[in-house]
């Protein structure tokens, strides 16, 4: 019975090792492409065997002593270029550190942070190296910081982003890489691309088949989509809308009543709702609270001459 058992663990490190190869190869060959995801499966992967753990561990190259592998704060102000080696033992340290009292591994280098917000909800987030996130109305985001670099992935919604001197931040975009130096930005996901606004700063768009390299200051916006890359001055009303959302509010100057239904649902449970098709055309404007749109309707009433009718739900807006 012992020679069996024996034998199925040998079997079963075997079967480790060549998972972890696995393992290894994929983490390579996303490059933060559906890492979230992927995060999430090699969690379970992980946590199915302690053997799982240990040749994860073992193939990175856990056999250097901690002291080692401590980075002074220093070394993450800026890029660094590492041996592919040294690179996969950073990762290896935070990976397989033992959880004090626990017994299990914390999975930490390769590890993604995931925060979000409710509908309505205006979030602020400190990331790990002291930049400063906000999340808009039901977004997610997600972010890997390791001592080569700082990976961050906006899955849904929008987030305005302060990144501090001295540090770039790598954003994953679904069809490329956005290099954002310090600054200040504004990034939102709609209709399928990424729209990033640049109120302070520089960023550089790398796409993903590299041929296209699109470099964006102070005052441009990008917008990165599968027909390419897209740099053009913004408008005013842009950069006000962008910081009227951080503190709570929403701006329209000029817009049609459609295109301001549709930025007020964003943060509203109770949706609003245009009856006839053709008061999406009329033009509003006005500054109000984002999830309370109490003005917002008296204005089309008493300013327009709707109808505002509250049912099952929903809130109708009417001649």
């Amino acid at each position: 019975m012992k020679d069996q058992d024996s034998l199925q663990d040998k079997g079963h490190w075997a079967r480790a090792e060549r998972q972890a190869a696995q393992w290894l190869a994929r983490w390579d060959h996303a490059g933060g492409q559906d890492a979230p995801v992927l995060q999430r499966e090699f969690d379970l992967w992980l946590a199915a065997h302690p053997a799982h753990q240990a040749a994860y561990a073992r193939l990175v190259g856990l056999i250097e002593p901690a002291p080692q592998l401590r980075l002074q704060e220093a070394d993450l102000s800026g890029p660094a270029v590492w041996p592919r080696r040294k690179l996969l033992r950073a990762g290896a340290m935070g990976l397989a550190a033992l959880a004090i009292g626990g017994g299990g591994f914390a999975v930490q280098a390769l590890a993604w942070t995931t925060q979000s917000s409710a509908v309505g909800e205006n979030r602020p987030l400190v990331l790990p190296d002291g930049c400063m996130a906000r999340l808009n109305t039901d977004s997610r985001v997600s972010w890997r910081f390791r001592p080569d670099r700082r990976d961050i992935w906006l899955e849904r919604g929008e987030m305005a982003l302060v990144v501090a001197p001295q540090v770039t931040c790598q954003l994953r975009a679904k069809f490329g890489l956005l290099r954002l130096h310090s600054g200040r930005f504004n990034l939102r996901l709609r209709d399928g691309a990424l729209g990033l606004l640049v109120l302070h700063g520089r960023a550089e768009y790398v796409a993903r088949d590299h041929q296209a390299l699109v470099v964006a200051q102070t005052g441009q916006s990008l917008r990165m989509a599968e027909s390419g890359p897209m740099l053009r001055s913004f408008s005013v009303h842009e950069r006000d809308s962008s910081l009227a959302w951080q503190n709570g509010e929403i701006l329209f100057q000029g817009d049609s009543l459609g295109n301001a239904v549709a930025e007020y649902n964003r943060y509203l449970t109770q949706k609003i709702v245009l009856v006839d098709r053709d008061l999406a055309n009329i033009i509003v404007g006005g500054r109000f609270i984002s999830t309370d749109p109490d003005d917002f309707l008296e204005s089309l009433q008493y300013g327009l001459g709707l109808h505002i009718i509250r049912q099952g739900g929903g809130i109708f807006v009417a001649h």
